[in-house]
C-alpha cells in the first residue's frame, strides 16, 4: 500500500469516527476516480440467480460474488452454480492422479503407524 493510500485510509477512519459522512463520501469518490477502483453495486441492486426452479419460476437467491470482484461469478446462486466437471486437460488429469496417489500413500502410512502403535500397546 502506497503512502498516499495509507494516508487516505487513515484520514477516512478519522472522518468516520467524527461521523462526517459527506466528507467521507467526497473522499471515497475522489479515490475511486483517482485510482479507477471499480465499485460494487449495493446488495439490493445486485442481480439474482438466472436459474429456473422446478416450479418453473426464476430463482430468487442472489448470484455468487467472489470477494473483490465487481461482477457476479457466473450469474448463478450457490445452490444452482453446479458442480465441477473435473479436469479437462491431460495435465489436469495427471495432477489429480498424482494427488490421489499421494493421498493413498499417506493413508497407507497412517494406517501402518496406527497398527504398529496398537501392536506396541498390546505387548
Amino acid at each position: 500500500m502506497s503512502e498516499t493510500e495509507r494516508f487516505s485510509m487513515e484520514h477516512l477512519k478519522e472522518l468516520m469516527s467524527r461521523r462526517e459522512y459527506a466528507a467521507v463520501d467526497r473522499m471515497v469518490r475522489h479515490l475511486v476516480q483517482e485510482y479507477s477502483v471499480p465499485t460494487r453495486p449495493l446488495r439490493s441492486e445486485r442481480p439474482r440467480c438466472t436459474a429456473i426452479t422446478r416450479k418453473g419460476e426464476p430463482c430468487k437467491a442472489p448470484a455468487v460474488w467472489l470477494p473483490g470482484d465487481c461482477q457476479p461469478r457466473n450469474g448463478k446462486c450457490r445452490v444452482h452454480g453446479g458442480l465441477s466437471t473435473g479436469p479437462n486437460t491431460e495435465a489436469g488429469r495427471a495432477a489429480i492422479a498424482e494427488n490421489n496417489r499421494r493421498r493413498a500413500e499417506q493413508i497407507r502410512t497412517h494406517r501402518q503407524s496406527m497398527a504398529n502403535d496398537d501392536a506396541m500397546q498390546a505387548r
